[in-house]
């Protein structure tokens, strides 16, 4: 097997890394999102509660009250950024660029802040997001649609309680032109639905045990590629047949995969987690690279630091945008010399 090796290039000092291309980068740090547009830099603070802002000026009370936490996604019209979707503390916030003026369009039932790169956009401009928390109050698990950039969001479908605690994420499917939908954690929680934008037909995929327990799926002409996201049993790079929508179980891997990315040359990029589970092999978050989910390369790991998962679970996270082997960048949670940094990356393949 060829040897691969992911290189740091560069660390940014940002708690988590959003979005990044050819034209702009956003971050984030606490409440403070900073963009960076072709060289133009604007940040913006969000609101935040004095008792919450205080301690929140250092990283290990910004990751035990999950203040470090959002999610933003830049949304384009004609080619050029019109504005930002900002999420965060439960609050859907419009950001207006360049003014950097705000306005909250919505807010959540439940839960602060869907997981990263969970937010969809079809081609047809719409946008799509699930609501994730520990649903301590047993409800409804609701996904919400946005039809203009951001400026308002409704409820377009909702999992029955008894189908998905929550919703790991909303992926657009170029291919078949769908919505797909991800939820979990636990038998017959573990559910994907494949939708129109309307959600008025919606397809069932998966029995809801573990092997369809899924944070990030892959989209390919013929297969849909997904990392098992299971600290319950072993986890596997799956893949699912699109035309028999028939699932095979891969490869295994030590963790469970809570993100994924696809690159602009083929490859896929899954990431390891650190946390707590049966099926947990040791105390390394990892990267896998491969174009096939068979064959399979280990390119980069990082230990969990000391600090108990109340302050975190060992997490790599990637950023939206078209990125390649290249030049890629990911965010890093609770693992030791990189946490709350965000990794700058190329891959000799």
């Amino acid at each position: 097997m060829k040897q691969m090796d992911l290189v740091i290039d560069k660390i940014i000092s940002a708690d988590v890394i959003h979005h990044y291309d050819n034209h702009i980068m956003i971050t984030s740090r606490g409440n403070v999102i900073t963009v960076d547009c072709a060289g133009e830099v604007k940040s913006v603070r969000l609101p935040l509660s004095l008792w919450k802002q205080i301690p929140s000026f250092f990283r290990l009370p910004r990751r035990v009250m999950r203040t470090d936490k959002s999610v933003v996604l830049p949304v384009y019209v004609e080619g050029k950024l019109k504005n930002l979707i900002g999420i965060y503390q439960k609050n859907l916030y419009k950001i207006d660029w360049p003014s950097m003026t705000f306005r909250q369009t919505g807010v959540f039932q439940q839960g602060r802040v869907p997981m990263h790169q969970s937010v969809c956009q079809t081609e047809k401009g719409n946008f799509f997001l699930g609501e994730y928390s520990p649903n301590k109050k047993n409800t409804s698990v609701p996904i919400w649609k946005s039809d203009d950039n951001g400026a308002s969001w409704k409820i377009v479908f909702e999992f029955p309680r008894d189908k998905a605690r929550h919703i790991h994420g909303c992926f657009w499917d170029p291919f078949e032109q769908k919505v797909w939908a991800c939820t979990g954690d636990f038998k017959g929680e573990c559910n994907i639905v494949c939708a129109d934008e309307d959600f008025s037909n919606v397809e069932w995929l998966g029995n809801g045990d573990q092997k369809w327990r899924t944070c990030h799926p892959i989209f390919r002409e013929k297969y849909v590629y997904w990392g098992m996201d299971s600290p319950l049993t072993q986890s596997y790079i799956c893949r699912l047949d699109r035309e028999t929508r028939e699932l095979e179980c891969l490869t295994p891997v030590p963790g469970p995969v809570w993100y994924a990315k696809s690159l602009r040359d083929e490859w896929m990029l899954f990431a390891c987690s650190v946390e707590k589970g049966s099926s947990i092999k040791d105390n390394y978050a990892r990267i896998f690279i491969t174009k096939d989910g068979i064959d399979v390369h280990n390119v980069f790991q990082a230990e969990k630091d000391v600090w108990p998962y109340l302050f975190k679970m060992g997490v790599i996270s990637f950023a939206s945008g078209e990125q390649d082997t290249s030049r890629f960048l990911f965010s890093s949670e609770a693992l030791k010399g990189i946490d709350g940094k965000v990794c700058q990356c190329h891959l000799n393949v």
